[in-house]
């Protein structure tokens, strides 16, 4: 399998998780805040690097040597790019992106792992850095926990081209009910002013495992595809994958 086979196939997985959601709705990404895809990616961008350890590092590092950076160009279509990594030093891609979707590990060393938290944010807006963490994360893209070996932004774009239908969604919820819903912009271009439609809420349940195909619920091209969630109480905490497949 080639780098462009692992990260884009007929089968999009869409994974998100966040571990601090209020009571209003929320995007399903590692970071605090909620994700303004009109401000952050409303233009095309460069990305930022940087792992919270020094053990990611490219050529000698034992933990992630390189990682895979994905999403759409300012034309819509699908590409990567590579970037080996200096550790907790930032390091800038060179590929402009319109969407940033989620990165994993391309190459590691011996732990077989990243052995720190990694953190891809648009370029520029990280604030000062700390021991390879950013000091402002609200332009931050994907966050790669320990460990993990990839992080996904939770939410979707359809690529130029492409009609993508919803085929299923699986979830649970933990510290509070958390009710889920999938929520879709269509945009021209680079307007976003349409904003968030409301698709389907998917209960409080603990978890579930939910077949959405007789919805019939699909997407042409460029459009933005959202988890959420909106937690019964402070701090509910939900992961979710939904299922989205080209037509």
């Amino acid at each position: 399998m080639d780098i462009r086979e692992k990260v884009f196939s007929r089968i999009k997985r869409v994974w998100g998780r966040n571990l601090t959601i209020g009571t209003a709705w929320e995007h399903l990404y590692e970071f605090s805040q909620d994700i303004d895809i009109r401000t952050i990616m409303g233009a095309g961008f460069v990305v930022d690097y940087s792992s919270s350890s020094a053990l990611d590092v490219a050529v000698t590092g034992t933990g992630a040597r390189t990682i895979i950076g994905y999403g759409l160009d300012v034309n819509y279509k699908e590409v990567f790019e590579v970037v080996a990594m200096n550790g907790q030093t930032v390091v800038t891609g060179t590929q402009k992106f319109l969407r940033f979707f989620g990165m994993c590990i391309a190459t590691h060393g011996s732990l077989n792992k990243n052995v720190g938290d990694i953190y891809a944010v648009k370029t520029g807006t990280g604030g000062t850095y700390t021991t390879g963490v950013p000091g402002t994360i609200t332009s931050g893209l994907a966050k790669m926990l320990v460990a993990e070996g990839s992080a996904i932004s939770g939410f979707y774009t359809v690529p130029a081209g492409k009609t993508l239908k919803l085929k299923r969604l699986s979830y649970g919820n933990y510290t509070q009910a958390c009710q889920l819903g999938i929520f879709a912009q269509k945009n021209t271009g680079d307007d976003l002013s349409m904003g968030l439609e409301y698709i389907t809420g998917l209960g409080n349940q603990a978890s579930g495992d939910i077949d959405l195909t007789s919805y019939g619920l699909s997407w042409p091209e460029k459009t933005d595809i959202f988890m959420r969630g909106k937690g019964a109480a402070a701090s509910a905490a939900t992961t979710a994958m939904m299922l989205l497949e080209e037509e």
